[in-house]
């Protein structure tokens, strides 16, 4: 007997299983249309099943009494939750308001407290007699009026969500029709055996309508996991009308107004509440020429352009004929698309590239599909002969060595210059830019064609006057330097004849004739010092400069100097003092020209300074890129430069001020020289100055530490 049992207790239990996972999994899905409610009424029969287990396994009245009572609450979600699915798959949402959920939400209460309370008034059950005596506790129930009322009202909910979701069965198809199908028949079964066992009462033990939830349940699986009822669900007619973005009429045979969504009524500016049922040249009075025009056309596809007040709007227009199954036309379908914008901006585009001077053209399958006004105009082609011709209309005025280049610039869209042949074959120089775009749909190329013939012109007579430019600065330092190598010659032997006969008078005694001699000798070494400077700077702008790399070692090189340059320093009363770092080391380089870079340092210092102080620091130190450097500092106490004068300081023949020239003299070559030094080791030289408080020259040679053999570089060698 214990295993007779078994078997409905099992069918109870896997029914109860399936309705609470399949209430949760909808729940987990209740963003989708008509999951909230599936879970709702799939909790309702696990509360039911839950509560009918629980009844049968009570061994007392009253324990029974209130599992019976507890059922009751998921008996009485059932038909509310099978009515507000119906009305969501079918995509009557609008009706599922707030006013309506809690109407139904007023029976399952009522019935609670009248099962609370049914021992004072007796109005759900008349009766009841419980029996312990067999295997399992039987409830003989004599129902009251309540009962019947709530049989009533459950009934009425589940025929109306079932009619519903028939109505809907008879218009569907496909994967729709089935998944409807599985629905109806997992409901029409529990509610034929509740029937059944309301109709014998007493005699059938177990309710039959727990025991049929377990095809429900596999039934409801069955339709979410393999007819997709949570993934795929049908989208109502009102839904689509009353929310899409097209205009929506529709017309019957006498051309009245039948129906119209809210886009239309927002087109035509009223509402549906006073035009449904009036002719539509009625209704559409401002738009009277069009209604007229279309009134008896029953099939098109075209944009129109309505006018009202002083505003143009454009309109996609379809009009499709409704037929019945005899195929005869009942009425029409009338959609209106406002395409004002997208009409506006290519109003915009197609004038701006009409006016525009480049030329655009709209490739696709090496086929022309779009030309434009400027392209004809700087092609010399007639428009009518580029639009639908090949491509090879233009390439055949190309010149025969630019179309790889072309060709290559179509497949990569790339942007390149070329040769166009016409007007009386002149060649013109044509700019091509080609973009991959999307045109009708599909990949198409656009490409910009500019006429840069006059800017190549431009270039070319550019590129000849500095060519002109260069040979004649060439020219001129070869000039200086070869008058420099002249002059020398005969400046040499006037130094050195002045220096004799200076020796010559000063042993006479004949101070006055030694004076003038010493005044010879002095002009003669400022003209070879200017000569020196001239023969420098044309070396260097004609690249012939050279490096002479050597290893040497820096202290070295720097006492050397100092005693060299003492004399140069300190001739205005100056100081002079050495700064030098303990690890300075070896270096590869040009010892003779960092001897120069100084002395033409500290000789400025030293003209331009009077009873100061001038330093020289030496330092190696390590940039960020982890490579040693030399810098070598020259700071003076001297007059100083405005900061607007340091730009034009390093350009030959220039200093700070005119007027120092005439003070100091000089030839303004020596920085210039000293830069271009910098430049060709790789080095630079930055200043700092205020007026009156001096200067400060900076120079950061890169130090190359690897040993060589001596190594020659010119000025024309460098990068």
């Amino acid at each position: 007997m214990i295993t007779l049992l078994l078997f409905p207790f099992s069918i109870l239990f896997i029914a109860a299983l399936l309705a609470v996972v399949t209430a949760i999994y909808s729940w987990r899905q209740r963003p989708k249309t008509g999951a909230t409610s599936v879970s709702i009424m799939m909790l309702g029969i696990f509360i039911w099943l839950v509560g009918y287990i629980l009844e049968l396994t009570s061994n007392n009245a009253a324990t029974q009494l209130m599992w019976i009572n507890l059922t009751y609450i998921g008996i009485t979600i059932v038909p509310a939750a099978w009515l507000l699915f119906s009305f969501e798959y079918t995509g009557h949402s609008s009706w599922l308001s707030w006013k309506t959920i809690a109407l139904l939400c007023i029976e399952p209460i009522l019935v609670q407290l009248i099962l609370w309370t049914n021992n004072t008034h007796k109005l759900f059950y008349k009766e009841i007699i419980f029996d312990f005596t067999q295997q399992l506790p039987q409830t003989n129930l004599t129902y009251g009026s309540a009962f019947w009322l709530h049989a009533l009202y459950s009934y009425l909910l589940l025929l109306a969500g079932t009619i519903i979701l028939i109505l809907k069965f008879r218009k569907s198809s496909g994967l729709y029709r089935r998944q409807l199908a599985i629905i109806l028949v997992a409901a029409v079964i529990p509610w034929l055996s509740n029937l059944i066992y309301l109709s014998w009462p007493g005699v059938i033990a177990l309710d039959p309508t727990a025991l049929a939830f377990l095809a429900t349940g596999l039934l409801w699986t069955w339709a979410i996991f393999g007819y997709r009822l949570m993934d795929v669900m049908p989208i109502a007619r009102n839904t689509v009308v009353e929310h899409m973005q097209d205009g929506m009429l529709v017309l019957d045979q006498e051309n009245r107004i039948v129906d119209i969504n809210p886009a239309a009524e927002k087109i035509i500016e009223q509402s549906a509440d006073n035009i449904v049922g009036l002719a539509v040249e009625e209704v559409l009075s401002p738009w009277r020429d069009v209604a007229n025009q279309y009134l008896h056309i029953a099939q098109a596809n075209e944009e129109i352009v309505v006018r009202q007040g002083e505003k143009t709007f454009y309109y996609d227009l379809q009009i499709t004929p409704l037929l019945n199954k005899k195929g005869k036309q009942t009425g029409r379908l009338i959609l209106l698309r406002d395409i004002t914008q997208r009409k506006q901006t290519e109003d915009a585009y197609y004038t701006l590239v009409n006016q525009t001077s480049q030329g655009l053209v709209i490739l696709k399958d090496m086929q022309i599909q779009f030309a434009n006004p400027a392209l004809a105009e700087i092609t010399g082609i007639p428009l009518t002969d580029l639009i639908a011709a090949p491509i090879s209309k233009l390439m055949h005025n190309i010149h025969p060595d630019d179309l790889p280049t072309l060709l290559n610039s179509l497949t990569n869209a790339s942007r390149i210059e070329l040769r166009f042949m016409g007007f009386q074959d002149e060649t013109r120089w044509l700019e091509f830019s080609a973009t991959q775009i999307q045109f009708q749909g599909t990949p198409a190329i656009q490409a910009v064609i500019s006429d840069i013939t006059e800017r190549k012109n431009t270039e070319s007579i550019l590129r000849q006057a500095r060519d002109e430019a260069e040979a004649a600065n060439r020219a001129k330092s070869t000039f200086l330097a070869n008058m420099s190598h002249e002059i020398r010659t005969p400046l040499s032997a006037i130094i050195g004849y002045s220096e004799m006969l200076h020796e010559q008078a000063t042993m006479k005694g004949d101070e006055k004739l030694a004076a003038r001699l010493k005044n010879i000798e002095v002009a003669a070494y400022h003209l070879l010092s200017i000569l020196n400077d001239i023969l420098d700077i044309s070396r260097i702008e004609s690249g012939k400069m050279e490096l002479h790399k050597n290893l040497f070692t820096v202290q070295a090189l720097i006492d050397t100097l100092a005693i060299t340059v003492r004399p140069l320093v300190t001739r205005n009363n100056n100081r002079f003092t050495v700064e030098s770092a303990n690890n300075l080391g070896e270096m590869v380089g040009d010892a003779t020209k960092i001897k120069q870079i100084l002395t033409n340092l500290l000789s400025n210092a030293g003209k331009f300074t009077t009873d100061g102080k001038i330093v020289l620091k030496v330092d190696r130190e390590m940039t960020m890129d982890n490579q040693d450097e030399l810098v070598l500092m020259v700071k003076d106490t001297g007059i100083g430069m405005a900061p607007e004068s340091i730009p034009h300081l390093f350009q030959p023949f220039a200093q700070a001020d005119d007027s120092l020239t005439r003070e100091f003299g000089g030839t303004g070559l020596g920085l210039a020289i000293t830069q271009r030094i910098c430049d060709m080791m790789n080095g630079s030289i930055e200043v700092e100055s205020q007026p009156g408080q001096g200067s400060t020259f900076t120079v950061r040679l890169p130090i190359e530490n690897n040993i060589k053999q001596p190594e020659l570089i010119r000025t024309g060698e460098l990068a």
